[in-house]
């Protein structure tokens, strides 16, 4: 089964609309595909969804019970610092060598620039689903 990294961003934009993202955690779900997150990452999009987009503690908690669900997660034993532009991408490229992901979903232009770290292909929810025949 295929393994993907999913960034916060990418998780947001599954909660506001039925595009791509959707598909992915679609896709999640019926265990066609292995999305991996971690803890620290699941921290970053409570902190969003409650800054940005005003969900109350219990909207952001269902969320968070759903996605567990959903996801697979890892605490990587070590910190990398590959892009230097925004540092906080780094902890999503820790998830993907930690885990071998094949892929790390992303819309992020830091990790997109990159396009490939350590066998990892860092690509769109949209350009996932159309390699994978689903779009």
């Amino acid at each position: 089964m295929l393994q993907a990294v999913v960034d916060t961003n990418v998780l947001v934009s599954a909660l506001l609309s039925d595009g791509p993202s959707r598909k992915i955690l679609r896709l999640a779900a019926s265990k066609e595909l292995l999305l991996v997150s971690s803890p620290e990452l699941m921290k970053e999009l409570e902190k969003v969804l409650k800054r940005d987009f005003e969900y109350s503690e219990a909207m952001v908690q269902n969320v968070v019970d759903s996605l567990t669900t959903t996801l697979a997660f890892v605490e990587p034993s070590f910190k990398l610092e590959v892009i230097k532009k925004d540092p906080t991408d780094n902890k999503l490229l820790e998830c993907a060598k930690a885990t071998h992901a094949d892929y790390l979903l992303s819309y992020d232009k830091h990790l997109s620039e990159i396009r490939e770290y350590e066998n990892t292909k860092i690509t769109t929810p949209d350009s996932l689903l159309r390699k994978l025949g689903k779009r």
